[in-house]
């Protein structure tokens, strides 16, 4: 009995590590990221050009856009909600989150050396490479609206530095001489990869419920090692790409098992429904939006008709539910906001799945136009209206609510080209307005916004 007693004991002794290990493993490759959605208040307030975020701090940042000079991240958390560039982030380690609906943009970062996470649910770009070394170094591109774009290299090297994306991820070049399973792919996540080198065998892993993940290699791949053990990582690789590395020779000519789609160009041949025209034309006071599919989805699939200013941020305009074995569709936008402005239709299968539609814009000719944001805003928040005229002169702008009733009037002078005028919303509740914007040269022009009783809308 005694014996029986240690022998138990061995086993769990055994076992409690070897659990541990599994788990870090399943946490480090493709779980869930590990700092939940919260809201820019509290804390320890309002993060600041130049600020220090020590271990134990955290910070944040709404509104915008702003720039500051520099930040340092030293093992506490920033948190950004709204609008934000920062030239130079000096990332000791600590926490890096972009909520959803926030926007990032780092002009320079330091190198990952360890302890360190960034969680992406909005708009993160940064336009500098940088490497991932030592330990414990984590990045989530958390959600399939998530979109993170990196102008310059990834080097990952870290034992256990890893990268997990479930949305869109773009990085002009990625070189994995980690650890396997370095990259997981979500079902229907999209990665575009300029330049790729793999050293390290099944660098990139997958998790999902069986729809493909798509790699899309536009410039180089260098494989030494083959790339991933899933054939659900489908491969789409341009014609022009260039080929190199001693796997080559292996079967799957350096990819492992993924599957390939040679002279490809679109991550849509790869997932399972890809568009096959995708117009936008202007109308007389209005843009119409054309699109089709390569095959008729099911009924009450969803189409999210999806607007940006920059090309970069896109909100919801509209959705369209599909009809069984329709394959053409049409939206009409009345508002026109921007002298330039982008769309693109996300198509969301009833699974899950979705797949986004290349990104189309149109250049107004209208004498002048306007965009605002935030939109949606909270009604404890401000507007801002950028504004662009073909001349100096004076615009008149109006609030009114959905019966016509002028909530709030303001005199703006505008001077050739771009102009922005900010104004505090009156105490207005949720809902639907309208801004009107007048000027003699170039008469009304209308837009509409989005309030909600100070909870953040996305």
């Amino acid at each position: 009995m005694t014996a029986l007693k240690h022998k138990k004991y061995y086993l769990i002794v055994w076992l409690i590590p070897c659990l541990l290990i599994i788990s870090k493993l399943s946490y480090a490759q493709c779980g869930a990221a590990p700092i939940t959605a919260a809201t820019c208040t509290g804390g320890n307030g309002a993060a600041t050009n130049g600020v220090n975020i020590n271990g134990g701090n955290t910070y944040w940042f709404s509104g915008g856009p702003s720039t500051f000079g520099s930040i340092n991240l030293n093992g506490g958390t920033l948190r950004v909600c709204g609008h934000l560039t920062i030239t130079s982030l000096n990332y000791n380690s600590g926490n890096l989150i972009i909520e959803s609906g926030g926007i990032l943009i780092v002009g320079s970062m330091s190198s990952l050396n360890g302890s360190t996470t960034i969680i992406n649910r909005g708009s993160l770009t940064i336009n500098s490479g940088f490497t991932m070394q030592n330990n414990n170094n984590y990045i989530y591109n958390d959600l399939t609206t998530s979109a993170m774009t990196i102008n310059g290299t990834i080097t990952i090297n870290g034992t256990s530095s890893y990268i997990i994306n479930r949305g869109i991820f773009t990085v002009s070049g990625l070189y994995l001489q980690g650890p396997a399973g370095a990259v997981c792919e979500q079902n229907n996540s999209i990665t575009y990869i300029g330049a790729l080198t793999n050293e390290t065998l099944n660098s990139i892993t997958y998790s999902g419920n069986g729809v493909p993940a798509c790699i899309n290699v536009t410039s180089s791949a260098k494989l030494d090692a083959d790339l991933t053990s899933f054939s659900k990582i489908g491969i789409c690789k341009g014609s022009a790409v260039a080929m190199s590395g001693g796997a080559l020779v292996h079967a799957g000519g350096g990819w492992g098992s993924a599957t390939v789609h040679t002279n490809c160009s679109s991550c849509a041949t790869i997932l399972s429904l890809g568009f096959t025209n995708f117009t936008v034309a202007e109308q007389s006071s209005s843009i119409l939006l054309q699109w089709a599919t390569n095959q008729g989805p099911a009924a009450n699939d969803i189409f999210y008709v999806e607007k940006s200013p920059d090309g970069s941020v896109f909100k919801v305009l509209t959705t369209v539910m599909s009809r069984a074995n329709q394959n053409s569709y049409v939206v009409n936008d009345a508002v026109i906001t921007n002298t330039k402005i982008y769309y693109r239709i996300r198509m969301q299968e009833q699974s899950g799945a979705s797949i986004y539609s290349p990104i189309v814009m149109v250049e107004p000719t209208s004498a002048a136009q306007f965009m605002i944001y935030p939109n949606p805003v909270r009604s404890d928040n401000l507007i801002n209206i950028v504004i662009h005229s073909a001349i100096a002169e004076t615009a008149y702008l109006a609030l009114l609510d959905m019966k016509g009733k002028i909530l709030l009037t303001k005199t703006a002078a505008l001077v050739k080209g771009s102009n922005q005028i900010s104004c505090d919303l009156p105490g207005l509740e949720a809902g639907i307005y309208t801004v009107k914007i007048s000027s003699s040269a170039s008469g009304n022009l209308y837009g509409r916004i989005a309030v909600t009783a100070g909870t953040a809308f996305h």
